[in-house]
């Protein structure tokens, strides 16, 4: 898999295989109170032959038939994920498989008794579904036999056939940008799957207009664009001396590094512009022990703020979601065996609050998607 396409958008991978890790489970706690073949060690220590299945008690049958129906339906429940909340802040876009393959749906968040609208269903996998900055339209990618060579998609939220934006050239197109103050465009990376040189395109909406702005030979991805599509943040992705974050000036088609400041080796895991464009919030490693969330003035390479992740000090920051009247952040707080949503005050990045959730993964979504309402009250 390709890690710019993977680790940025959806998390359906993760879903699927935590769905079978869970059923693996479910299944060796029923045949470890039930049907399992004892197994005895040899002299030499290799193990023996097996011996004859346990033979289960009445009261071990009826309690395994009893939980049948329960590992059952958890087996069958459908999976629910991406989301990306309207700009109005009433609907919900989010994928789900409860008809076999992963559809897209839309849901009344008013009303979440109600059936969700199916927008769209195809046979072939769905990923990374966005709202357009309007509201009124839905982006998404789309693959063929599982090949990664995504294409993206636009349809609109009141139904219809999907369009394809993209031309059939076989590339692995990450997800799209969206400007905030330019919605006849369409920015987004791609790697061409050969050599996994890397491109930036400009795709006007209206007439299908796209143009390269940038060319990279190395393999990078677009983490976001500032609200009025001039600057671009290009993640070129780990080599043996750490990952490098540019800002590509969509005009004049030139890339100028952002992090590491330093030049010492550095990991980075997200990035995204403020709401006004001034600030770049990076999550980095800082090439030490360590996970940090550095407020970036990208004109004058001077830091503004800094947040060091304490709790747990383990925990990476995975992706970040600034407000759109730039008072807050969410972040996602990675710690491996689970994940949590954290609110910081986006010009000091103290913290200020985490989202009350069960103990589990948590998704907040794609690192740099609309999933603020636009009065900045929910996501």
């Amino acid at each position: 898999m390709n890690q710019a396409s993977s680790g940025r958008g959806t998390r359906l991978g993760r879903e699927r295989v935590l769905k079978r890790m869970i059923g693996a489970a479910l299944l060796f706690s029923v045949s470890a109170c039930g049907v399992h073949r004892e197994v005895a060690s040899g002299a030499n220590g290799r193990a023996a032959s097996p011996v004859a299945p346990t033979q289960l008690s009445a009261e071990q049958l009826r309690s395994d038939a009893a939980l049948a129906p329960r590992i059952a339906a958890l087996l069958a429940a459908p999976g629910n994920f991406s989301p990306a909340l309207s700009p109005d802040g009433k609907t919900v876009l989010f994928l789900s498989d409860r008809s076999g393959n992963a559809d897209l749906y839309l849901a009344d968040v008013a009303h979440p008794e109600a059936t969700p609208k199916k927008l769209v269903s195809a046979a072939e996998r769905i990923v990374s579904p966005i709202f357009s900055g309007d509201g009124r339209a839905v982006f998404f990618r789309q693959d063929r036999g599982a090949d990664e060579n995504y294409r993206i998609f636009r349809v609109s939220v009141d139904g219809g056939a999907p369009v394809n934006l993209t031309p059939d050239v076989e590339r692995w197109r990450d997800v799209p940008l969206l400007p905030r103050d330019r919605q006849g465009e369409m920015l987004y990376s791609a790697r061409t799957p050969a050599n996994y040189t890397s491109f930036l395109f400009v795709h006007e909406l209206a007439s299908g207009k796209e143009t390269t702005v940038y060319r990279d030979e190395q393999g990078a991805t677009g983490l976001d664009v500032s609200p009025d599509g001039r600057r671009v943040l290009w993640l070129r992705l780990a080599r043996d001396d750490g990952d490098e974050l540019f800002e590509i000036d969509v005009a004049t088609r030139a890339a100028r590094r952002l992090w590491p400041l330093n030049g010492k080796p550095a990991r980075i895991s997200a990035a995204a512009y403020s709401a006004d464009g001034a600030t770049a919030f990076i999550a980095t490693d800082a090439g030490i022990e360590g996970h940090f969330l550095i407020a970036l003035d990208p004109r004058a390479l001077t830091k503004r703020a800094e947040y060091r992740q304490e709790d747990p000090g383990t925990a990476e920051i995975g992706a970040i979601v600034p407000s759109p009247i730039g008072d807050r952040l969410a972040v996602l707080i990675d710690a491996g065996n689970h994940t949590t949503v954290r609110l910081l005050d986006a010009h000091s990045l103290t913290r200020t609050a985490d989202v009350s959730a069960p103990l589990g993964s948590v998704e907040l979504g794609i690192d740099t998607s609309v999933l603020f309402q636009l009065n900045a009250s929910t996501f």
